[in-house]
């Protein structure tokens, strides 16, 4: 532009004038409280990507992003292990994956107060990560298979009664800590009551015993070079092994629902991971506890009640960051749209 002034009108200069646009700090806000959600918090360059991007555009290039390896410690020390786990939590490129991670392991839990060795956690850990963007039910499964579960949880060489007896501490748990909880639920996630206003329980002791027949006759995989036993040592890496001769194949009744006698290792299991994955409850406790890891920490009734419907909505029709289900068997599934 030329610029002239007033009291010599034959003075005059040229002056280059660079016009910045008005920051978008509605758009910018946006941006940094969805990373809050779906990563461990805003950067510069991610908070520009989002922005160039959309949040569905962004979604969709975590969803595609392979995942982060965390490699076997040479010490196989746990130490070793948290640093990598940081390290990915905090700049590894698929931020979304690592933070699904993150809510499904305050979900699914084990514990280095036991595992206190690098090498029985990676399993749980890989199966985390494998499953971050999969279905519910497989994620389960393949955690009640893990060595990192065998162990955490006593399921490893847990065998029918007059061998080594059943082992309850896996079944308890994958009840009340991995899909229906304690206490029954309306669609909401709020108590269900009785007549008289108590809360109603999901399960009891009959039940966990019942499952932990069900959930008889697994044992460690065979090491390298060693000889399969009837209960195998400790070894970590492989899914645990069946051992037909240690499973329960009397019927039982879980939940009202009777899985027939003479199933094998795997039927039992897989009948146990329908009965639960299809029990009401399900639905609404898992979407209240992701919604606390992933969005806020004080979900409305509502808020809780919507997930828990795409939760069981049909397959075909899940939105990102979501869980769905058939109609016939009710396998949650964290995924892309």
């Amino acid at each position: 532009m030329r610029a002239t002034t007033v009291a010599d009108p034959n003075s005059s200069a040229d002056a280059t004038v660079t016009l910045t646009p008005a920051i978008d700090y509605a758009g910018l806000l946006a941006a940094a409280r969805f990373l809050e959600q779906s990563c461990f918090g805003p950067a510069t360059a991610s908070l520009a990507e989002v922005q160039q991007l959309g949040i569905d555009g962004y979604l969709q290039q975590q969803f595609s992003l392979p995942a982060s390896v965390i490699p076997t410690p040479a010490d196989n020390s746990v130490g070793a292990l948290q640093k990598w786990t940081l390290y990915n939590y905090t700049a590894a490129p698929d931020q979304l994956r690592q933070r699904v991670i993150y809510a499904l392991s305050q979900i699914v839990v084990i514990s280095t107060n036991k595992q206190i060795y690098a090498d029985a956690m990676l399993p749980w850990m890989n199966i985390l990560s494998q499953q971050a963007f999969g279905n519910y039910k497989d994620l389960l499964r393949d955690v009640a298979r893990s060595s990192s579960m065998g162990k955490f949880l006593d399921l490893a060489n847990s065998s029918k009664p007059g061998i080594r007896g059943a082992n309850e501490n896996f079944p308890r748990e994958a009840m009340q800590l991995f899909t229906i909880g304690l206490w029954r639920l309306n669609s909401d996630g709020t108590l269900l009551t009785d007549a008289n206003g108590f809360a109603i329980p999901t399960y009891d002791q009959y039940t966990v015993a019942q499952v932990a027949l069900a959930l008889t006759g697994w044992t460690y995989a065979t090491a390298p070079g060693a000889t399969p036993r009837s209960h195998n040592n400790e070894y970590h890496g492989p899914p645990m092994e069946t051992r037909p001769e240690n499973h329960s194949t009397v019927a039982k009744t879980i939940l009202g629902v009777t899985v027939p006698a003479g199933q094998s290792v795997e039927q039992d299991l897989e009948s146990f991971l329908d009965i639960v994955m299809n029990h009401p409850n399900t639905a609404p406790f898992i979407a209240a506890r992701l919604i606390r890891s992933l969005v806020m920490s004080n979900p409305s009734p509502g808020f809780v009640q919507r997930v828990a419907q795409i939760l069981v909505a049909p397959v075909g029709t899940c939105k990102p960051l979501s869980l769905r289900s058939s109609r016939t068997s009710r396998h949650a599934t964290i995924r892309r749209p």
